[in-house]
């Protein structure tokens, strides 16, 4: 642990983050923090729900792949193809954070958002063949996504200097 004097951000999460943001740096270059200049609408959904909901989409995306697994005779049986689309949606979501949040590439940060929906549609439809409550357990993702869709490209739309400044660089 970094030395600092008592009081100077003294805590063990604090150093970690400035460790990691100092890689980041080092890795990327500094950056924008795009939350603070984003033309955001009025109708988004405060920061305090994002770790919740995500924590409950999550918990209940894992327990339909177990469900599926299970009931499909895991990667070797009927779960093959619903459990890929799975993996992938997963690649998916991973993706979007860094394309919109690090890169800022809106546009990018949209056309992946609906592939990801599209994804996770086609993943909600080969789970409901394979066990029906599985399927209903995504339904809940699908939701949000389709908010967070639409919150792209609201987003998208209504910043296109962010868009500009992100294509010079």
């Amino acid at each position: 642990m970094a030395n600092v004097a008592k009081g100077d951000h003294d805590d063990v999460s604090y150093d970690g983050r400035a460790r990691r943001e100092t890689a980041r740096r080092t890795v990327v270059g500094p950056t924008l923090d795009i939350r603070q200049t984003l033309n955001r609408p009025s109708w988004r959904p405060p920061n305090y729900m994002f770790a919740p909901v995500w924590t409950t989409l999550y918990l209940g995306m894992g327990y339909a792949s177990y469900m599926v697994y299970r009931s499909g005779g895991g990667f070797f049986g009927a779960a093959k193809i619903p459990l890929t689309l799975y993996a992938s949606q997963l690649v998916l979501n991973w993706a979007w954070t860094p394309l919109f949040f690090e890169f800022h590439q809106l546009k990018w940060s949209l056309v992946e958002i609906c592939v990801l929906w599209t994804n996770v549609a086609g993943c909600i439809v080969t789970f409901h063949k394979i066990n029906k409550v599985a399927s209903y357990l995504m339904i809940p993702y699908l939701g949000w996504l389709s908010l967070a869709t639409a919150l792209t490209y609201n987003i998208y739309k209504n910043n296109p200097e962010i868009s500009a400044k992100a294509n010079n660089e």
